[in-house]
């Protein structure tokens, strides 16, 4: 009966925890000194996140400030992120200014995908929750 009972548990499926991740922002770019991202949205097929990435250069000048470029990037849903190209928006580190619960921690949310994964921010990361 025992052996019946464990190939009815492992059949029936097992539920899969949600999964919460900090997008890494691709490293293309020499002497950064700060990198901050934000995602925006997903692609139309919820394939990817869709968000940009701000690099703030080192200044080894007394009293300057480094100059801030923003890059456009993809991250695919496994966190594989790719650089697009330069652009002059700024990037919308706090999503659409609606706050969200995730793993019982408060984001500021972006976008929901056509899969139900939801982009998020903290003010300098992005993040892709998947249900």
């Amino acid at each position: 009966m025992k052996p019946i009972i464990l190939a009815a548990l492992l059949l029936s499926g097992v539920a899969q925890a949600d999964t919460l991740l900090t997008l890494a922002p691709p490293y293309a770019l020499a002497n950064v000194h700060t990198t901050r991202c934000a995602a925006e949205g997903f692609t139309a097929d919820g394939s990817a996140v869709t968000g940009a990435c701000q690099y703030t250069l080192n200044c080894t000048a007394r009293g300057c400030h480094g100059a801030s470029y923003t890059y456009a990037v993809a991250w695919a849903l496994d966190d594989t992120p790719t650089l697009g190209a330069k652009r002059t928006a700024s990037p919308n580190f706090f999503g659409t200014g609606t706050v969200v619960t995730l793993d019982g921690h408060a984001y500021y949310y972006a976008a929901t995908s056509v899969l139900g994964a939801i982009a998020a921010g903290t003010g300098s990361s992005a993040l892709l929750w998947q249900p």
